[in-house]
């Protein structure tokens, strides 16, 4: 066993570990998607499916990269998107076992080989929980700074007569268009 492998196996999982997972679930589904063997669209299904199964899965990759890239410091606001990236990439995580039960089906062209399929929906529901406790780490850290954000959008402006509640209300405004 070289160095690198000792490594490796010596250090605890992180919580950054669900990016890397996230990375690796991806490129397997990418590699057992171009597999004509496993999957071929022309014969079997509206590639459609194929289509859902690849964005779902680079969905939940980006959206944890983008909320790990947050810096929030004290930042409510910063808090609040973090923790919002996490809940998308929570969503397409729970979505994915819905995709993968639709292409199932298609594994019967294995004729014996469902392991591949086993393996590969095994590692869409380990992300699911890992995803899952990173996100209630989120929350315990960045979520009693994102209600500062929520307390601030509901006070009333110091100074500002109504040109300050105009502001407030349409910053309130913009924040739900965006959650939606």
């Amino acid at each position: 066993m070289g160095r690198a492998e000792a490594h490796r196996n010596d250090h605890k999982p992180t919580n950054l570990q669900v990016i890397v997972d996230a990375m690796n679930l991806h490129a397997h589904t990418c590699q057992i998607m171009s597999n004509t063997g496993v999957f071929n669209p022309a014969e079997d299904f509206s590639g459609m499916t194929l289509v859902h199964i690849f964005e779902t899965t680079l969905e939940i990759y980006l959206r944890l990269y983008e909320a790990n890239s947050i810096r929030v410091g004290e930042d409510p606001d910063l808090a609040a998107e973090r923790l919002q990236l996490g809940g998308f990439a929570q969503v397409a995580a729970d979505r994915l076992p819905a995709l993968q039960d639709l292409a199932k089906r298609q594994f019967r062209r294995l004729r014996g080989k469902p392991r591949k399929f086993w393996y590969w929906a095994s590692k869409a529901v380990s992300l699911k929980d890992g995803i899952k406790a990173w996100r209630e780490s989120e929350r315990k850290r960045y979520a009693p700074i994102a209600a500062k954000a929520s307390e601030e959008d509901f006070a009333e402006p110091q100074g500002d007569g109504e040109n300050g509640r105009r502001l407030n209300s349409a910053l309130r405004c913009q924040r739900v268009v965006a959650v939606c």
